[in-house]
């Protein structure tokens, strides 16, 4: 016997989602279910990219494992946090700089 790939889900949505579902699917020319399931996959893509970049953004990982959690190419993502204006970490030549400059500030 083969074994199932997908898992069942039920949701109650309202009926403004279900008439926006069935906009998208008459438009598309697509029944419901295949439209819902487009519409998750992107939703979680769309997630995972942003939640890299946020995390990029906050130096709490590294453009590779960014791109490896969006699920992108390393020039994909670098691609996306230049749109962002996320800016690129400092190198350790910066860093120090930075460090200098910042005591020099009487406080």
């Amino acid at each position: 016997m083969a074994e199932v790939t997908t898992r069942q889900l039920n949701i109650r949505v309202s009926p403004d989602l279900i008439h926006a579902l069935d906009e998208i699917s008459e438009a598309e020319q697509l029944d419901r279910t295949t439209v819902v399931r487009r519409l998750l996959q992107d939703a979680i893509q769309e997630w995972r990219l942003r939640y890299a970049l946020r995390l990029y953004r906050e130096d709490r990982i590294t453009k590779e494992r960014a791109a490896e959690l969006a699920g992108v190419s390393l020039y994909e993502i670098l691609d996306l946090a230049r749109r962002e204006a996320i800016p690129p970490p400092l190198t350790v030549h910066e860093t120090l700089d930075e460090i200098k400059r910042l005591e020099r500030i009487p406080v």
